[in-house]
């Protein structure tokens, strides 16, 4: 049943983790034969990633203090579980207490054998993302990554993204 109640927002989730985490380039179906999904450059410079879909309605409403949180979402245990629970099976990635937030906010880590593809992202240790208890994710993206989520709905830019370094942190 979670997994149905995660749906096409922890895909998309889950997707921008990936991404963050791996920089896997998407490849065009001209270069590997096969239908691939369309794709756009993260940066002037960067790979290419699976362009997001417009998130459909409007976003929820987020608090304008710290912490960064969503207001008019009801947290889903089952939703929040499914979610901590992917966000921790992935490869490479380490379940530690968060140095960029509250206490009670676990932080994903990347493990000491994960290469960083984009280290100017990662604020302190190797922290890239956080999740606080009620399901909110805050998590560090490429820049051009970051605009994208938002223009497409499915990001709200963090409130410390207007200070120098942490232009690609984003709440979920």
């Amino acid at each position: 049943m979670a997994s149905n109640l995660f749906g096409i927002h922890g895909s998309l989730v889950a997707g921008l983790i990936l991404v963050t985490v791996t920089a896997a380039p998407v490849t065009s179906s001209a270069s590997s034969g096969s239908g691939s999904q369309a794709s756009a450059p993260s940066s002037e410079t960067g790979p290419a990633y699976p362009i997001l879909p417009m998130r459909k309605g409007l976003p929820p409403k987020v608090t304008l203090d710290i912490p960064n949180r969503q207001i008019d979402v009801k947290p889903v245990p089952e939703v929040n579980e499914e979610l901590f629970r992917r966000a921790f099976a992935l490869p490479g990635v380490e379940n530690r207490a968060t140095i960029l937030a509250v206490p009670d906010v676990r932080g994903l880590w990347l493990n000491d054998r994960i290469s960083l593809i984009h280290p100017e992202i990662i604020r302190r240790g190797r922290e890239f993302a956080h999740i606080h208890v009620g399901g909110n994710l805050h998590i560090a993206l490429p820049t051009g990554r970051a605009r994208e989520a938002v223009r497409a709905r499915w990001a709200f830019p963090h409130l410390m993204s207007n200070q120098e370094g942490w232009e690609g942190f984003v709440l979920l």
